[in-house]
C-alpha cells in the first residue's frame, strides 16, 4: 500500500510503539491522527515531531472504551480530514498485575482498553473508509501468551 497521502490513525499513538509508527508512517509522508488518553504532553511532543517531518499531523484525546468518544474522534476526522485509510489499533494497557492477584475491575479494564477498544475503532473506522476499503492493524501484547 502507497502511504503518500493516506490517512492513518494511531490509537495510542503518542508515546512508545505508537509514536514510533507514527513517526515512521509520517517520514512515508502519510497524514497522521493519533489518540492519548493521560499522555497530552507526550502528544504534542510527537505532534510536533511528526510536524517537523513535513507530515500532517492531529492528536485527539480518547477514550476508545468509550462509544460516544470513538465517535466523535471520528467525527472530528471526517470533519478535518474527510476520510481514514488505515486504523492501527496500537492503545492499550499492560498493568503487570500477577495472576493470583487479578481481581474483576482490573479484569474489566484491560479488556475495555485492550479489546472493547479496538472493537468500537474498528466498527466506526469502516464507515470513514474509502469507498468502504481500508485497512485495520491490530497489535497485541505478548502477555496474552505468557501472562505475569
Amino acid at each position: 500500500m502507497a502511504l503518500k497521502g493516506s490517512v492513518v490513525l494511531v490509537t495510542g499513538g503518542a508515546m512508545r510503539l505508537g509514536r514510533a509508527i507514527a513517526l515512521a508512517l509520517a517520514k512515508r509522508e502519510a497524514r497522521i491522527v493519533i489518540t492519548y488518553l493521560t499522555s497530552q504532553k507526550a502528544a504534542h511532543d510527537t505532534l510536533r515531531r511528526i510536524r517537523e517531518l513535513g507530515a500532517k499531523a492531529y492528536a485527539f484525546k480518547t477514550n476508545i472504551a468509550n462509544l460516544k468518544e470513538v465517535r466523535y474522534l471520528m467525527k472530528q476526522i471526517r470533519n478535518k480530514i474527510g476520510h481514514l485509510d488505515v486504523l492501527i489499533n496500537n492503545a492499550s494497557i499492560f498493568k503487570r498485575t500477577p495472576f493470583a492477584k487479578l481481581n474483576e475491575r482490573n479484569w474489566d479494564e484491560h479488556i475495555d482498553i485492550n479489546l472493547k477498544g479496538p472493537f468500537l475503532c474498528s466498527i466506526e473506522a469502516v464507515n470513514l473508509f474509502s469507498k468502504k476499503r481500508g485497512v485495520i492493524i491490530n497489535i497485541a501484547d505478548w502477555a496474552s501468551k505468557r501472562p505475569y
